[in-house]
């Protein structure tokens, strides 16, 4: 799945939602047992830009930058590989953007929507 994601809020506080949003995406998908190939997170904010990876979420630096940078508008770009059905995956999603959507004064924009399941690979060549 690969979905870029325009977060607006009127308080600037667009980075510790979006934060928040990426814990409980983490969240959701390791409480439903799905395991996880990647799963990136690309910010882009006040031209900056910052990646977050399945590991680094656990890393108290990135929710410290986060929580004291302040920002009006920021874009996150999901990149996941996640072992579960494209549409299980964007349930998910869906779910996480409609409580973060439940926020005052915040605007959600999914800007770019990409979701497949890889066939099984057949190699060309095999060695004996």
């Amino acid at each position: 799945m690969d979905e870029k994601i325009e977060i607006i809020t009127e308080n600037n506080t667009t980075l510790e939602l979006a934060y928040d949003f990426i814990k409980s995406l983490r969240m959701d998908i390791t409480q439903n047992k799905l395991p996880i190939g990647h799963l990136k997170f690309y910010l882009s904010f006040n031209n900056k830009s910052l990646k977050i990876s399945y590991t680094t979420i656990f890393d108290k630096t990135f929710q410290e930058v986060l929580s004291n940078e302040k920002s009006d508008s920021v874009d996150i770009l999901v990149n996941a590989r996640i072992e579960t059905s494209p549409e299980r995956l964007r349930e998910i999603l869906y779910d996480n953007l409609h409580q973060l959507k439940s926020h005052h004064g915040i605007t959600i924009n999914e800007k770019y929507i990409s979701y497949f399941q890889p066939g099984y690979p057949n190699p060309t060549h095999r060695l004996t």
